[in-house]
């Protein structure tokens, strides 16, 4: 299916579907609270729940928030793999065929920080981040899938 952000208040308008086809669907904006909550952000946007229901993450190391990120989604029935580029590799858009196609896209940012944001496929969805100007490279790409219990 085709995601569309849904509608904010000053005029932005969701993609429409054309005639025949099926609406797409619509997730909700998530933007950043904080100077380092952008994972936070995008987690809950893959989700579908409201960034409050999202654990906060403790800022640190890359390996330190993912570690915490899959202890709290385990116990809500998920969990996340993460691939990283090494040295100073670049990933390629990866193909996910999950829920909708999203993951998140991380890596550096022209503000000169390590960043998050959200992808459905091969197409930028959301950057959490007032500039909305996206990541320099994609080094890391994390995505979320539900645990199949018997």
């Amino acid at each position: 299916p085709v995601l569309s952000l849904a509608p904010r208040r000053h005029g932005h308008q969701p993609n429409r579907s054309t005639p025949g086809e099926p609406a797409p669907m619509t997730i909700d904006r998530i933007d950043m609270r904080t100077a380092t909550d952008c994972l936070r952000c995008c987690v809950a946007m893959v989700l579908s729940m409201r960034y409050e229901a999202v654990r906060d993450l403790d800022v640190g190391d890359l390996p330190r928030q993912l570690s915490e990120l899959n202890e709290w989604l385990d116990g809500i029935g998920f969990a996340l793999a993460c691939v990283q580029a090494t040295g100073e590799g670049e990933l390629l858009h990866p193909f996910y065929d999950g829920p909708a196609n999203l993951w998140i896209a991380g890596g550096p940012t022209i503000r000169g920080t390590i960043h998050a944001v959200l992808y459905q496929g091969t197409r930028l969805l959301h950057d959490p981040h007032v500039s909305r100007a996206g990541l320099l490279s994609i080094t890391s790409a994390t995505f979320i899938f539900p645990i199949n219990c018997p």
